[in-house]
């Protein structure tokens, strides 16, 4: 057998037949054996056409911080099912993760001489966002093949929120703040795992949110899907008397709720353009936004204002999906001075940063009772998504008029990097804090 090098595959070049010989015994050798062929001759045609067959990130692309990221790409039949392979096992291993309680028996409340048994639920708390995510996560680095230095740090970082999370108490405030901002951190860490050292870059970054959101708009499709799915297969079962409805809630269910975003996410890699579905989603559904904004805000206005943080906090998850949809209507904009939906754009972020702003002003006054990790973690949001409003709106509106250009995408880059870190400050140090 033929060693597998660099020099190898230079001398062979000219010669199919020996090159695919070669990439039928090894494989995971002959890929990185072109990687380095192509740093020594980036520009041999032969060369980059056995990249583009093994889905290899060309030559200008593995360097430090390049300008741009595709996040879609059609993958040859091997890779394709080899990453549906790893999907499949990623899938299997956090599904039965998260039914560790019911495979031990563990209960939900159970107290022996005032000592509190493991609860299932405090295992749910702790570690559902794990299970759920971190399939995505690790689908993530065997698709975009990042260095093994970005490999190491992201692991080494899901390893020490697993241990944050598994010895600290979760029944306080700071510990129910952890649970809800622990997801965006994951993602965060899943961001650099696709991106690599491109995480820098702009334009990087709005891809990976292009593909987050293509990732959720297919994951809802399967979820209803599913859910018609199952709803027949009970149907199929009771009427021959067999009763499934167990099995299928806590068993089949709840592997295919933690598939969604994996398969979702595998898809999403490789649908080109014009396939793609979460711009279409955002057109339809941003007009609609803003009819329930319209309505929305000067019913805030008029009824006084939000006076729980529970309140800010929904409607801090209603501004995020504004947000979103903003980003997907703007990623996939035709490549004109104005079209219609920069006015919907336009209107969807002023009315909402009114909302916002009415609803801080309405809540903020709270913190003279006291600084509470509650009351700190709602406004800090709140105030982060406001600023982030201020500097799209101004830009936005101006283009919907054709008065100038529309926002730049480094602002939304910035602030993907302020919200990770804020998620990560609420995981980390609020329990310290408070």
């Amino acid at each position: 057998m033929q060693s597998t090098s660099a020099d190898t595959l230079l001398a062979l070049r000219l010669e199919p037949q020996e090159m695919e010989a070669l990439y039928r015994q090894r494989p995971e050798g002959f890929a990185e054996a072109l990687a380095d062929a192509l740093d020594r001759r980036p520009d041999d045609l032969v060369l980059q056409t056995w990249a583009a067959r093994l889905d290899l990130a060309p030559v200008a692309e593995r360097e430090e911080a390049p300008p741009a990221w595709r996040f879609a790409s059609v993958l040859t039949p091997e890779r394709a099912l080899g990453l549906l392979g790893l999907t499949v096992t990623l899938i299997a291993l956090a599904g039965t993760w998260a039914k560790v309680p019911s495979i031990l028996g563990w209960t939900t409340w159970d107290y022996q001489q005032n000592s509190e048994v493991y609860r299932a639920d405090q295992f749910y708390q702790r570690y559902l966002p794990f299970a759920v995510l971190l399939p995505l996560v690790g689908l993530f680095v065997a698709r975009y093949r990042p260095s093994a230095r970005t490999v190491a740090a992201v692991g080494g970082a899901v390893l020490g929120l697993l241990a944050v999370q598994s010895f600290r108490p979760i029944d306080t405030d700071p510990g129910t703040l952890s649970i809800i901002h622990l997801p965006l951190t994951l993602l965060s860490l899943g961001g650099v795992a696709a991106l690599g050292a491109r995480w820098r870059n702009a334009e990087a970054r709005l891809g990976f949110l292009q593909l987050m959101g293509e990732t959720v708009a297919l994951a809802g499709v399967f979820l209803l899907g599913g859910a018609i799915l199952i709803g027949l297969t009970i149907a199929l079962f009771n009427a021959i008397g067999v009763q499934v409805e167990a099995f299928v809630f806590e068993w089949v269910a709840v592997y295919g709720a933690i598939g969604v975003l994996p398969v979702g996410a595998l898809l999403a890699s490789q649908r080109v353009e014009a396939a793609r579905l979460a711009p279409l989603v955002a057109r339809v559904f941003g007009p609609l936004a803003l009819v329930v904004f319209a309505a929305y805000v000067p019913t805030l206005i008029l009824s006084g204002g939000l006076g729980d943080r529970d309140s800010l906090l929904i409607l801090n998850v209603a501004l995020v999906a504004v947000l979103a949809l903003v980003i997907l209507m703007e990623a996939e904009r035709p490549d004109r001075p104005r079209v219609w939906t920069d006015g919907v754009a336009a209107a969807l972020v002023g009315l909402a940063l009114v909302a916002d702003l009415f609803a801080f002003g309405s809540i903020a006054s709270r913190l003279a009772g006291g600084l509470t990790p509650n009351r700190l973690a709602v406004v800090g949001m709140n105030l982060l998504v406001a600023v982030h409003f201020a500097g799209l709106v101004m830009p936005l509106a101006r283009r919907a008029v054709g008065a100038g250009p529309g926002p730049e995408d480094a602002w939304t880059a910035r602030f993907l990097t302020v919200y990770a870190l804020w998620s990560l400050t609420v995981v980390l140090v609020f329990p310290i804090l408070f």
